[in-house]
């Protein structure tokens, strides 16, 4: 059929799928399948992708404490791997996931946070692009500060639709 990271790829891709669809529980069950070969070869970097796929799913299904756990995997990768990638964005993430918990301080300060590391990373590279050559794709670090501002920009709005009073850090 093919090579393992190609079904990793066809994995992911049917779970990105059927979550667009709706159908969260064989998204899951895809993004499982995915995993579970992931950590077999020994790729942590997607690992991580997939775990915040699971997140964003259970967001979908109103389950904010399973997205925080997801997420808070993913980032544990990062950390023990020395991955600096996404590590930005799955904090925004993990804020927005913070605010459908009712924690509305902690998921704006995570969302600045996420927002000034890819400042940070952006203003420091000569280059606004770098390739990427475990995805094979090219990744924009404008398109993830663009990203990031839009995740804080829906956990602020989320505040304030809640009549919260929210102090930035």
């Amino acid at each position: 059929i093919g090579t393992v990271e190609t079904i990793t790829d066809l994995l992911g891709l049917m779970g990105q799928v059927h979550w667009a669809m709706g159908n969260y529980e064989s998204a899951r069950e895809y993004c499982q399948q995915c995993i579970s070969l992931l950590q077999e070869i020994g790729y942590p970097s997607q690992t991580a992708q997939y775990k915040r796929l699971l997140a964003r799913i259970a967001l979908s299904e109103g389950d904010p404490q399973t997205a925080e756990r997801y997420l808070q995997e993913a980032l544990d990768i990062y950390e023990v791997h020395g991955l600096r990638g996404w590590k930005s964005v799955t904090l925004g993430e993990l804020g927005y996931a913070l605010v459908s918990s009712g924690d509305y301080a902690t998921a704006v300060q995570l969302a600045e946070v996420s927002l000034r590391i890819c400042r940070i990373r952006a203003a420091s590279s000569p280059y606004m692009a770098l390739w990427s050559r475990n995805q094979g794709v090219f990744v924009d670090s404008h398109r993830e500060l663009a990203y990031l501002a839009i995740c804080l920009t829906l956990t602020l709005v989320q505040c304030r639709s809640l009549n919260r009073a929210v102090e930035l850090p």
